[in-house]
């Protein structure tokens, strides 16, 4: 009878161990959603002002210190420019994906992380239409333009959990690209994660 109750505990004792473990897995999700808002600041051989936009991305969870994001940004900066001395303005829209790891290099727990990330993309910097004024000398068009290079970026972040599945981050970024000679895009997204 104590034989077969000290057989009865172990199995218990077991099945807590496998309940407990297999929670701390579930505990610990894989994939995760992100939305951000993104300040830009172009090179200023691109752009004369820094711009807006924002960010969205998928994420997967390799192992507890390394992930997987892929991510789209989509962003405005304005460039100033003289047409025969006529002043003009037009808008610069920049696209970029792009697919990068991200390291989590220190874990303050129950304050937040620090992550560093890398990723390589494609970007579109397109150029919208625009007519200037030059007075009694009529107007010029100026046409739209696309162009696309490769982006290679490299960032830091800090991620605070707020509980529910929910992480707010802050991550500061720059991205280079190629266009007669080495260009740069410096980034500050915000935002929000979300574990599903």
């Amino acid at each position: 009878m104590k034989q077969l109750q000290l057989n009865f505990s172990s199995i218990s004792t077991l099945g807590m161990l496998l309940l407990l473990n297999s929670s701390a897995h579930a505990a610990e999700p894989k994939w995760g959603l992100k939305a951000a808002f993104s300040f830009i600041r172009p090179d200023v051989a691109l752009a004369e002002r820094p711009g807006s936009g924002y960010e969205a991305g998928l994420s997967y969870q390799m192992r507890p210190q390394l992930g997987l994001e892929i991510a789209a940004q989509n962003a405005a900066a304005h460039d100033r420019f003289e047409v025969i001395g006529a002043p003009a303005e037009r808008t610069i829209t920049l696209r970029q994906l792009t697919a990068g790891l991200s390291f989590r290099a220190l874990r303050w727990k129950g304050w937040f992380d620090v992550f560093l990330s890398g990723n390589a993309g494609a970007l579109e910097i397109r150029s919208e239409r625009y007519t200037v004024s030059l007075g009694a000398l009529g107007s010029r068009d100026i046409p739209a333009r696309s162009e696309t290079y490769a982006i290679y970026g490299l960032g830091a972040g800090v991620v605070k959990s707020l509980g529910n599945g929910f992480r707010a981050f802050v991550s500061p970024r720059v991205g280079f690209y190629f266009a007669s000679g080495m260009k740069r895009i410096w980034n500050v997204n915000g935002g929000l994660q979300f574990a599903i």
